[in-house]
């Protein structure tokens, strides 16, 4: 089944901020024959967004860029796990 992945940036009020460019590379751990780039598209109030196709079950890792006018200004990296 397809599904989403969401990101939302909030500033250091908690207040949504848009207008940034938010990328992420879907990955496996231990290899980089599966990565799935991603550009999210931005929705409200600093969500953004991007529909995946079919992800298989497993463990994945994700790295999201936050960039504004060219500049990186945020970095983030985890695991992620997709059940059966």
């Amino acid at each position: 089944s397809s599904g989403a992945f969401r990101v939302s940036v909030a500033d250091k009020n908690g207040r949504g901020v848009d207008g940034l460019v938010v990328a992420a590379v879907l990955g496996r751990p231990a290899t980089n024959s599966f990565d799935i780039p991603l550009t999210l598209k931005p929705g409200d109030s600093g969500d953004y967004g991007a529909n995946l196709g079919p992800l298989s079950n497993g463990q994945w890792t994700v790295a999201v860029t936050v960039s504004k006018s060219d500049e990186i200004v945020f970095r983030s990296g985890t695991r992620l796990w997709k059940q059966p």
